[in-house]
């Protein structure tokens, strides 16, 4: 499938598309499910009052619905960034990063679920599960606003610096956005926040993207129109600090796509 303005920055990653990421063999999770969600109130993202009724004594709006939710996932969530191993026996560092992108979305007056697959993960079939583990969420009667799948790169043959941006001298991991057009008749869709994702991440801190790449593998993005996968950094090019950096700006780059 060909697509316009797309920018194809990097050759198709290792870890997790028809191979494994290093050590990334079936792994086994003692993980829980971790669920936060934000306080609704009326400034929350995506408010629109319907049914509204006054509260007596000071005028004010009771809404009856509540801001759409954000489902932030990783597929691969033994994931680490060096110096840890490639991959964490249980939860790695993305889930960490994970939970600091539902943090800085409640900061942001978003609501945000986590949403982690539990149980044994056979590498193969790491999105089937994440798939199941997700459906829930979708099919509870709450409004889902969008969907992030989160992971982190593992690139050969780059040079240092490769994933690594300075922020206010500050540096940070480098964004890959991610869509998958196997399966996926929400391609376009996907594709679509994919690029205004990328656009408002640039306005916040240029350079902070690795572009946007259309993979052909069915990675989920049927489940919603507005899924994205990120990389967030690279192993060996980051460490969890910088990737925890990126995750504030995603934060602020997804609420004003959001609201756009």
């Amino acid at each position: 499938m060909s697509h316009k303005g797309v920018d194809h920055m990097v050759r198709p990653r290792r870890s997790g598309y028809g191979g494994q990421d290093r050590d990334g063999s079936g792994l086994t999770f003692l993980l829980v499910i971790l669920v936060v969600v934000a306080i609704a109130g009326a400034k929350l993202v995506g408010f629109k009052p319907k049914n509204a009724e006054p509260v007596a004594g000071n005028g004010t709006l009771v809404p009856e619905t509540q801001a759409a939710m954000v489902l932030i996932s990783s597929a691969h969530p033994s994931e680490n960034y060096s110096p840890a191993s490639p991959h964490a026996k249980g939860a790695g560092d993305v889930v960490t990063v994970s939970q600091a992108l539902v943090a800085a979305l409640q900061a942001e007056k978003q609501q945000a679920q986590l949403v982690i697959p539990t149980g044994t993960i056979p590498w193969s079939e790491a999105f089937n599960i994440a798939r199941t583990a997700l459906q829930p969420a979708l099919g509870d009667g709450s409004k889902v606003a969008a969907i992030i799948d989160i992971h982190r790169d593992a690139l050969d043959d780059k040079p240092d610096g490769y994933c690594t941006v300075f922020v206010e001298g500050r540096p940070v991991a480098k964004v890959l956005l991610v869509v998958g057009d196997l399966d996926n008749a929400k391609v376009e869709e996907n594709l679509a926040f994919a690029q205004q994702l990328r656009a408002n991440l640039e306005a916040i801190a240029p350079g902070i993207t690795r572009g946007v790449k259309i993979l052909h593998q069915a990675i989920n993005g049927d489940l919603h129109p507005r899924f994205v996968q990120l990389h967030i950094g690279e192993y060996t090019d980051n460490n969890i600090d910088e990737a925890l950096a990126a995750a504030q700006i995603v934060a602020k780059a997804l609420v004003k796509t959001l609201k756009q």
